[in-house]
């Protein structure tokens, strides 16, 4: 009779263990997002699950929801961040005029026209696959899409560095965006 008491006791004080690991998780990811001046003034809900990070709420634009994911896993014991509660704080154009604006506006800088760059944007995620001269652009390219009204995110998706392509091989270097 005892041993049974003693297993369940064990059991319910190692589930209670993981709860209270993850609250004070959630102090901190709270901490190093109010600590922060670009994200300070964010009323937002955080949600740890099994050191997930999971931040909701309303952000300004794409930059403050990077700042939130980033402060966020920046926490030590933090594994991920679920940055699907994050939401834009005025709704964007549609798809379509979101994904015209960032065609458009990779047309007006000279060095990505050597690009081909596929655009595909869904529900406000955009979506970028094809090749460009420099791996390193890629950053500036999430910018760039990230400044555009609607746009709520930017997916990892491959970018191939067209110096790597010969003879209509697959290129050998493959960039995540």
């Amino acid at each position: 009779m005892l041993r049974p008491l003693l297993i369940s006791l064990s059991l319910a004080t190692a589930a209670h263990a993981s709860t209270l690991e993850d609250m004070d998780l959630r102090s901190n990811v709270e901490a190093s997002i109010r600590g922060n001046a670009a994200t300070a003034n964010l009323h937002l809900k955080i949600d740890v699950r099994d050191a997930v990070a999971i931040p909701e709420g309303v952000v300004r634009d794409l930059q403050q929801a990077d700042d939130v994911v980033s402060l966020a896993s920046k926490v030590k014991g933090i594994v991920g961040v679920d940055r699907a509660g994050l939401r834009l704080e005025y709704a964007g154009p549609g798809d379509e005029s979101v994904g015209a604006a960032i065609r458009r506006s990779i047309s007006e800088i000279p060095r990505y026209t050597s690009a081909t760059i596929a655009i595909d944007v869904a529900s406000g995620v955009v979506t970028l696959t094809g090749a460009m001269k420099h791996a390193s652009w890629r950053g500036d390219l999430r910018k760039l899409c990230g400044a555009v009204q609607g746009v709520i995110d930017v997916v990892e998706c491959s970018i191939r560095n067209a110096l790597a392509v010969v003879e209509g091989r697959e290129p050998e270097y493959v960039v995540r965006l």
